[in-house]
């Protein structure tokens, strides 16, 4: 089942509750994600499009689906607030980044 597709535009988030997720890009898994893990952040954070498709590995995936509004927070707790957590969203976008 696909979770993520790549390119498609949303701010939703997912948390791994049980089972893993694989990551595809150019057709090849290029990665797994096991439980406990947060998908999607990454477009969220920086609101852009998504980097790659998601699918639910073999293992059974339960999945709780949420959205943050970052300009939200930005408004009530301030900018440099939001200004840290971009920087931090930029930095994750490099280390993960899918070529």
């Amino acid at each position: 089942e696909t979770i993520i597709e790549e390119n498609e535009k949303t701010k939703t988030l997912y948390y791994i509750i049980l089972g893993e997720v694989d990551i595809i890009k150019d057709n090849k898994i290029v990665s797994t994600i096991p439980r406990n893990s947060i998908i999607g952040e990454m477009a969220s954070l920086l609101n852009q499009p998504r980097t790659a498709t998601v699918i639910a590995s073999k293992n059974s995936t339960t999945l709780i689906e949420f959205e943050i509004d970052f300009n939200l927070i930005q408004s009530n707790l301030g900018y440099y607030f939001a200004i840290i957590y971009k920087n931090l969203s930029i930095e994750l976008a490099k280390k993960h980044l899918i070529k």
